[in-house]
Protein backbone atom coordinates (compact mmCIF):
# COMPACT_ATOMS: atom_id res chain seq x y z
CA UNK A 1 0.00 0.00 0.00
CA UNK A 2 1.31 2.96 -0.58
CA UNK A 3 3.88 1.89 -3.02
CA UNK A 4 4.90 3.74 -6.38
CA UNK A 5 5.00 0.47 -8.22
CA UNK A 6 5.11 -3.22 -8.04
CA UNK A 7 7.77 -5.39 -9.14
CA UNK A 8 7.35 -8.98 -9.95
CA UNK A 9 10.88 -10.49 -8.54
CA UNK A 10 12.09 -13.26 -10.32
CA UNK A 11 14.00 -15.88 -7.76
CA UNK A 12 16.36 -18.48 -7.87
CA UNK A 13 15.89 -20.74 -4.62
CA UNK A 14 19.33 -20.84 -3.72
CA UNK A 15 21.73 -18.42 -3.12
CA UNK A 16 22.06 -16.92 -6.87
CA UNK A 17 19.71 -13.96 -6.23
CA UNK A 18 20.64 -10.11 -6.61
CA UNK A 19 20.40 -8.96 -3.10
CA UNK A 20 17.16 -6.71 -3.83
CA UNK A 21 16.46 -6.32 -0.17
CA UNK A 22 18.48 -2.60 -0.16
CA UNK A 23 18.51 -2.29 -4.16
CA UNK A 24 14.28 -2.42 -4.01
CA UNK A 25 13.07 -0.40 -0.62
CA UNK A 26 9.44 -1.57 0.17
CA UNK A 27 8.66 2.45 0.76
CA UNK A 28 8.73 2.80 -3.15
CA UNK A 29 8.03 -0.55 -4.16
CA UNK A 30 5.37 -3.52 -3.43
CA UNK A 31 7.30 -6.67 -4.10
CA UNK A 32 6.23 -9.81 -5.46
CA UNK A 33 8.69 -12.61 -5.02
CA UNK A 34 8.72 -15.71 -6.72
CA UNK A 35 11.10 -18.44 -6.41
CA UNK A 36 10.14 -19.33 -10.20
CA UNK A 37 12.20 -22.80 -10.13
CA UNK A 38 9.24 -24.27 -8.29
CA UNK A 39 6.49 -22.21 -10.20
CA UNK A 40 3.06 -24.31 -10.23
CA UNK A 41 0.51 -24.27 -13.46
CA UNK A 42 -1.87 -22.44 -11.00
CA UNK A 43 0.64 -19.90 -10.26
CA UNK A 44 1.20 -19.30 -14.06
CA UNK A 45 -2.32 -18.76 -14.19
CA UNK A 46 -2.88 -16.43 -11.03
CA UNK A 47 -0.04 -13.92 -10.75
CA UNK A 48 -1.42 -10.80 -9.05
CA UNK A 49 -1.25 -7.37 -11.27
CA UNK A 50 2.45 -6.24 -11.40
CA UNK A 51 4.29 -2.87 -13.39
CA UNK A 52 7.65 -4.66 -13.92
CA UNK A 53 9.40 -8.02 -14.17
CA UNK A 54 12.95 -8.04 -12.64
CA UNK A 55 14.92 -10.85 -13.13
CA UNK A 56 16.97 -11.43 -9.69
CA UNK A 57 18.59 -14.69 -10.29
CA UNK A 58 22.00 -12.25 -10.92
CA UNK A 59 24.17 -15.17 -10.32
CA UNK A 60 24.95 -17.34 -14.15
CA UNK A 61 26.37 -20.45 -12.85
CA UNK A 62 22.76 -21.45 -11.37
CA UNK A 63 20.41 -19.89 -14.58
CA UNK A 64 20.40 -23.36 -16.56
CA UNK A 65 17.92 -24.69 -13.14
CA UNK A 66 15.63 -21.93 -13.88
CA UNK A 67 15.89 -21.37 -17.37
CA UNK A 68 13.25 -23.72 -18.38
CA UNK A 69 10.46 -21.62 -16.65
CA UNK A 70 11.56 -18.50 -16.32
CA UNK A 71 11.46 -18.91 -20.40
CA UNK A 72 8.10 -20.17 -20.36
CA UNK A 73 7.26 -16.95 -18.31
CA UNK A 74 8.84 -14.43 -20.54
CA UNK A 75 7.37 -16.22 -23.28
CA UNK A 76 3.58 -14.66 -22.22
CA UNK A 77 5.09 -11.28 -20.36
CA UNK A 78 3.84 -7.92 -21.69
CA UNK A 79 5.67 -5.86 -18.72
CA UNK A 80 9.11 -4.84 -18.87
CA UNK A 81 11.75 -7.17 -18.12
CA UNK A 82 15.10 -5.88 -16.02
CA UNK A 83 17.91 -7.80 -16.50
CA UNK A 84 17.73 -10.37 -19.49
CA UNK A 85 18.49 -13.79 -18.83
CA UNK A 86 20.39 -14.08 -21.47
CA UNK A 87 22.64 -11.01 -20.67
CA UNK A 88 23.02 -12.22 -17.06
CA UNK A 89 24.12 -15.79 -18.46
CA UNK A 90 26.91 -14.23 -20.41
CA UNK A 91 28.32 -12.96 -17.21
CA UNK A 92 30.18 -16.18 -16.44
CA UNK A 93 33.52 -16.02 -15.59
CA UNK A 94 34.63 -18.02 -18.04
CA UNK A 95 33.11 -16.02 -20.27
CA UNK A 96 33.94 -12.74 -19.26
CA UNK A 97 37.23 -12.52 -21.61
CA UNK A 98 34.92 -12.69 -24.45
CA UNK A 99 32.38 -10.40 -23.70
CA UNK A 100 35.22 -8.13 -23.24
CA UNK A 101 37.20 -9.15 -25.87
CA UNK A 102 38.45 -5.40 -27.90
CA UNK A 103 37.50 -2.79 -24.66
CA UNK A 104 40.90 -0.71 -24.81
CA UNK A 105 42.33 -0.60 -21.86
CA UNK A 106 41.62 -3.32 -20.42
CA UNK A 107 43.13 -6.43 -18.82
CA UNK A 108 40.72 -9.43 -18.37
CA UNK A 109 42.89 -12.70 -17.07
CA UNK A 110 41.78 -15.91 -18.75
CA UNK A 111 39.35 -17.80 -16.91
CA UNK A 112 39.15 -22.16 -17.55
CA UNK A 113 35.77 -23.34 -16.49
CA UNK A 114 37.14 -27.29 -15.27
CA UNK A 115 34.90 -30.56 -14.46
CA UNK A 116 37.95 -32.47 -12.68
CA UNK A 117 37.76 -35.75 -14.80
CA UNK A 118 40.46 -37.84 -15.97
CA UNK A 119 43.91 -35.80 -16.93
CA UNK A 120 43.04 -32.49 -16.22
CA UNK A 121 45.69 -30.85 -14.27
CA UNK A 122 47.88 -31.25 -17.49
CA UNK A 123 45.81 -29.13 -19.65
CA UNK A 124 48.30 -27.16 -21.23
CA UNK A 125 46.82 -23.71 -21.75
CA UNK A 126 46.95 -23.34 -17.44
CA UNK A 127 48.70 -20.54 -16.14
CA UNK A 128 50.32 -20.00 -12.77
CA UNK A 129 50.23 -18.32 -10.46
CA UNK A 130 46.36 -18.88 -10.90
CA UNK A 131 43.35 -18.72 -8.68
CA UNK A 132 41.18 -21.68 -7.90
CA UNK A 133 37.06 -21.20 -7.18
CA UNK A 134 33.98 -23.21 -6.79
CA UNK A 135 31.13 -21.92 -8.97
CA UNK A 136 28.11 -20.04 -7.95
CA UNK A 137 30.58 -18.53 -4.87
CA UNK A 138 31.43 -14.83 -4.05
CA UNK A 139 33.34 -13.17 -1.59
CA UNK A 140 36.57 -15.35 -1.28
CA UNK A 141 33.97 -18.48 -0.18
CA UNK A 142 36.42 -21.75 -1.42
CA UNK A 143 39.19 -19.69 -3.11
CA UNK A 144 42.53 -20.20 -3.02
CA UNK A 145 45.79 -19.72 -4.91
CA UNK A 146 47.78 -22.20 -6.68
CA UNK A 147 51.74 -20.99 -7.88
CA UNK A 148 52.44 -23.75 -9.96
CA UNK A 149 51.29 -26.96 -11.63
CA UNK A 150 52.85 -28.85 -8.77
CA UNK A 151 50.82 -27.29 -6.25
CA UNK A 152 47.75 -27.75 -7.77
CA UNK A 153 48.67 -31.45 -8.30
CA UNK A 154 49.14 -31.49 -4.74
CA UNK A 155 45.37 -30.41 -4.30
CA UNK A 156 42.63 -32.85 -3.61
CA UNK A 157 39.73 -32.08 -5.63
CA UNK A 158 36.87 -34.40 -6.04
CA UNK A 159 35.92 -36.35 -9.35
CA UNK A 160 33.83 -35.11 -11.29
CA UNK A 161 33.78 -31.26 -9.10
CA UNK A 162 33.06 -28.19 -11.21
CA UNK A 163 36.02 -25.70 -10.43
CA UNK A 164 36.80 -21.73 -12.30
CA UNK A 165 40.81 -21.26 -13.06
CA UNK A 166 41.71 -17.75 -13.23
CA UNK A 167 44.80 -16.57 -14.46
CA UNK A 168 46.26 -14.46 -10.99
CA UNK A 169 48.02 -10.92 -11.27
CA UNK A 170 49.90 -8.87 -9.15
CA UNK A 171 48.10 -6.02 -8.76
CA UNK A 172 49.65 -4.46 -5.43
CA UNK A 173 50.47 -1.34 -5.62
CA UNK A 174 53.58 0.90 -5.23
CA UNK A 175 52.52 1.37 -1.28
CA UNK A 176 52.45 -2.34 -1.22
CA UNK A 177 48.72 -2.15 -0.83
CA UNK A 178 45.92 -3.76 -2.57
CA UNK A 179 43.17 -1.80 -3.93
CA UNK A 180 39.51 -3.02 -5.15
CA UNK A 181 37.46 -0.37 -7.09
CA UNK A 182 33.88 -1.32 -7.55
CA UNK A 183 31.23 1.06 -9.46
CA UNK A 184 28.06 -0.21 -10.42
CA UNK A 185 25.56 0.37 -13.36
CA UNK A 186 22.39 1.52 -13.62
CA UNK A 187 21.21 1.50 -16.94
CA UNK A 188 24.14 0.73 -18.33
CA UNK A 189 24.88 4.02 -16.32
CA UNK A 190 28.42 4.01 -14.36
CA UNK A 191 28.29 4.98 -10.58
CA UNK A 192 30.95 4.59 -8.66
CA UNK A 193 29.86 2.73 -5.27
CA UNK A 194 33.35 1.59 -3.08
CA UNK A 195 36.83 1.24 -2.71
CA UNK A 196 38.36 -1.41 -0.79
CA UNK A 197 42.46 -1.35 0.18
CA UNK A 198 43.93 -4.39 2.10
CA UNK A 199 47.24 -5.61 2.62
CA UNK A 200 46.15 -8.88 1.46
CA UNK A 201 46.03 -9.84 -2.22
CA UNK A 202 42.09 -11.34 -1.48
CA UNK A 203 40.09 -8.12 -0.78
CA UNK A 204 37.12 -7.66 0.42
CA UNK A 205 35.55 -4.24 1.95
CA UNK A 206 34.29 -5.47 4.91
CA UNK A 207 37.67 -7.00 6.11
CA UNK A 208 40.09 -4.17 4.85
CA UNK A 209 39.78 -2.12 8.06
CA UNK A 210 38.41 0.78 5.71
CA UNK A 211 37.85 2.93 8.85
CA UNK A 212 41.46 4.10 8.40
CA UNK A 213 41.29 7.82 7.78
CA UNK A 214 44.13 7.97 5.19
CA UNK A 215 41.81 4.67 3.64
CA UNK A 216 38.17 6.94 3.68
CA UNK A 217 39.56 10.16 2.15
CA UNK A 218 41.41 8.22 -0.43
CA UNK A 219 38.05 6.17 -1.36
CA UNK A 220 35.62 9.81 -0.29
CA UNK A 221 37.86 10.89 -3.56
CA UNK A 222 37.43 8.20 -6.07
CA UNK A 223 33.69 8.47 -4.92
CA UNK A 224 33.91 11.86 -5.55
CA UNK A 225 35.56 12.05 -8.98
CA UNK A 226 36.56 8.63 -10.08
CA UNK A 227 37.67 10.13 -13.41
CA UNK A 228 40.63 11.80 -11.31
CA UNK A 229 42.03 8.26 -10.24
CA UNK A 230 41.13 6.20 -13.67
CA UNK A 231 41.51 9.05 -16.09
CA UNK A 232 39.69 9.37 -19.88
CA UNK A 233 40.60 5.88 -20.71
CA UNK A 234 39.16 4.24 -17.61
CA UNK A 235 36.44 6.22 -17.67
CA UNK A 236 35.74 5.47 -21.56
CA UNK A 237 36.67 1.70 -20.74
CA UNK A 238 34.42 1.59 -17.84
CA UNK A 239 31.60 2.93 -20.01
CA UNK A 240 32.43 0.36 -22.86
CA UNK A 241 31.68 -2.18 -20.00
CA UNK A 242 28.46 -1.41 -18.92
CA UNK A 243 27.30 -1.32 -22.57
CA UNK A 244 28.83 -5.06 -23.20
CA UNK A 245 27.12 -6.32 -20.35
CA UNK A 246 24.34 -4.64 -21.40
CA UNK A 247 22.02 -4.89 -18.15
CA UNK A 248 19.94 -2.72 -16.59
CA UNK A 249 21.51 -3.68 -12.97
CA UNK A 250 24.99 -4.75 -12.73
CA UNK A 251 28.57 -4.01 -11.04
CA UNK A 252 32.18 -4.35 -12.43
CA UNK A 253 35.31 -5.28 -9.70
CA UNK A 254 38.40 -3.89 -10.49
CA UNK A 255 41.87 -2.79 -9.81
CA UNK A 256 44.08 0.00 -11.07
CA UNK A 257 47.64 -1.27 -13.06
CA UNK A 258 50.63 1.06 -13.10
CA UNK A 259 50.11 1.43 -16.99
CA UNK A 260 46.72 3.04 -16.63
CA UNK A 261 44.55 -0.64 -17.62
CA UNK A 262 41.94 -1.96 -15.88
CA UNK A 263 42.59 -5.54 -14.12
CA UNK A 264 39.12 -7.29 -14.35
CA UNK A 265 37.96 -9.17 -11.16
CA UNK A 266 34.64 -9.92 -12.28
CA UNK A 267 31.39 -7.98 -13.88
CA UNK A 268 27.83 -8.74 -13.52
CA UNK A 269 24.56 -8.71 -11.35
CA UNK A 270 25.11 -9.75 -8.16
CA UNK A 271 26.79 -7.00 -6.43
CA UNK A 272 25.49 -4.64 -4.39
Amino acid sequence: PGAARTVLLLLDAGKGNIPFTDLLPAADNNLLEWMIEYATEEQFRQLPPYDVVFNAIGEPDVTARTAPAVARFLAGCSKPVLNAPAAVARTARHLLPDLLAGVDGLLVPAVWRIEAGAGWRARPEFRFPALLRPPATHGGEGMRQVDSRAALDAIEIAPGAALYMCAYHDYRSADGHFRKYRIMFVDRQPYPYHLAISEQWMVHYASAAMLSPWKLDEERRFLEDPAAILGAAGMAAIAAIGRRLDLDYAGVDFSLLPDGRLLIFEANATML
